[in-house]
């Protein structure tokens, strides 16, 4: 059940849906109370076949969810084996220990256990991930974003120019406003002093200077953040290449490492 449910948040989770929170209360709260179960299972149920048996099934059925192919019945062969192990350590730690220690006790599987769990969840991120998608996962619109604005200081110290206007909901008419308006300052003259005409002519010279520069079409109204992420991710898809094709098995296991991190703390 734990597992249906990060079935049904994996979808949001590739498409980059991340700011509702609320999607993903109750998978992470499932998956706490799953591993809990598991522990309290490998410690006090007697029969091992029971819990080994037990095991194979809770993990194995989500696979079910997904279309088969060599890749995901090798991660079930994969997942069922650490699986079983991650219950075997943690019977083998309770029989053989002179004193019970429930953190030291369920530490020999649990971490196991989120492994498996994080593999299971990267199979179903991995069946709703695509080029485009993962190449948005790796190099997010926001953190382009978050970049442009930090950038600011630095681009202005570095050019000479005062960038207020440096953010991802900028069109580039305005940043490219303040270049001019930046460039009139020594000669003394006004941007409002300037005929509206001529005004029009340097905006579009600047434009046709940028849209050069990129290889893109500019008519002014585009928001500077789209233009520069849809800029970056067109030279990472020319330099990547035939390789783009491997952008979903690099994102999935970006996710999965990432995935496996976070559940650190839950252990």
């Amino acid at each position: 059940a734990v597992f249906w449910f990060w079935f049904r948040a994996a979808p949001l989770i590739a498409g980059g849906e991340l700011q509702n929170y609320g999607n993903f209360i109750i998978p992470l709260a499932g998956l706490v109370v799953s591993a809990s179960l598991f522990a309290l299972a490998a410690l006090f149920i007697g029969n091992k076949w029971l819990i080994y048996s037990s095991t194979v099934l809770g993990v194995g059925t989500p696979y079910l969810f997904t279309q088969a192919n060599i890749t995901v019945v090798t991660l079930l062969a994969i997942t069922l084996l650490f699986s079983v192990f991650a219950a075997y350590r943690i019977r083998k730690e309770f029989i053989f220990s002179l004193g019970f220690s429930l953190s030291k006790t369920t530490k020999a599987g649990l971490p196991i256990y989120f492994t498996v769990a994080s593999l299971i969840i990267s199979v179903f991120y991995f069946s709703n991930i695509t080029e485009e998608k993962a190449l948005s996962a790796i190099l997010p619109k926001s953190a382009v974003g978050f970049a442009l604005k930090n950038l600011s200081g630095p681009l202005g110290s570095l050019t000479g120019l005062n960038f207020p206007a440096l953010n991802p909901e900028a069109t580039i008419d305005e940043v490219l406003l303040k270049l001019v308006e930046e460039e009139l300052k020594p000669q003394g003259v006004a941007v409002s002093r300037l005929p509206r005409p001529e005004l029009a002519r340097a905006l579009t010279a600047q434009r046709e200077g940028l849209a050069k520069n990129f290889g893109i079409q500019l008519k002014g109204q585009e928001k500077l953040g789209d233009v520069l992420y849809s800029t970056i991710s067109q030279r990472i898809e020319e330099l990547l290449g035939p390789y783009q094709k491997y952008l979903p098995v690099a994102s999935a296991i970006a996710f999965f490492l990432a995935f496996k991190t976070v559940t650190i703390p839950l252990y």
